[in-house]
C-alpha cells in the first residue's frame, strides 16, 4: 500500500514537472563556419554588424559584438513551437522581432524586451582571427 502511494506521488511530480506553457525548441546539431572575407558577410567586418546564415532550425543570426566577440542566435522564435511564421527578423540593427506576435528581443544580448518568457536561443561561437572565420556550434 505504501509502495503504491509513493509511486503515485512520484508519478504526479514527474508529470507536473513536464507541464510547461513555453514550448522548447528542438535541439539539433549546429556546426557552421562563417568566413568573414565572404562578400555576403561584409556587415560582419565591424562591431554592430549582423548577418543571416543557414543552419539551426530556421537559420542563424550572427552578430559582431566587439572586434573579437560574436553572438549567434537561432532564428526561430524561442517562445513558440516552430511553424510557418516563427521566424525572427533583425530590425534597425538593434532588436530582433518575431513575425508571429511581434515579440521583441535585444540583438546585443538576446534578452526579451516584451512578452516572451525567455530570451533567444544562443549558440556558442569561436572567432579565429588568423583565418577570419567564426565557428558556430552547440
Amino acid at each position: 500500500m505504501l509502495k503504491n502511494i509513493l509511486y503515485i506521488i512520484f508519478l504526479s511530480i514527474i508529470l507536473s514537472s513536464c507541464n510547461t506553457d513555453t514550448p522548447e525548441l528542438p535541439d539539433i546539431l549546429v556546426d557552421e563556419v562563417v568566413h568573414l572575407s565572404n562578400p555576403s558577410n561584409i556587415r560582419l567586418q565591424s562591431p554592430g554588424g549582423w548577418a543571416y546564415i543557414s543552419g539551426g532550425i530556421r537559420g542563424i543570426i550572427i552578430y559582431r559584438v566587439t572586434d573579437v566577440k560574436f553572438k549567434a542566435y537561432e532564428r526561430s522564435c524561442p517562445h513558440l513551437s516552430p511553424n510557418d511564421c516563427t521566424f525572427l527578423d533583425v530590425e534597425n540593427d538593434i532588436k530582433v522581432i518575431c513575425r508571429c506576435d511581434q515579440t521583441e528581443f535585444l540583438l546585443v544580448t538576446g534578452e526579451p524586451l516584451n512578452g516572451a518568457p525567455l530570451g533567444l536561443k544562443e549558440y556558442r561561437t569561436y572567432y579565429n582571427a588568423e583565418f577570419q572565420t567564426v565557428n558556430i556550434y552547440n
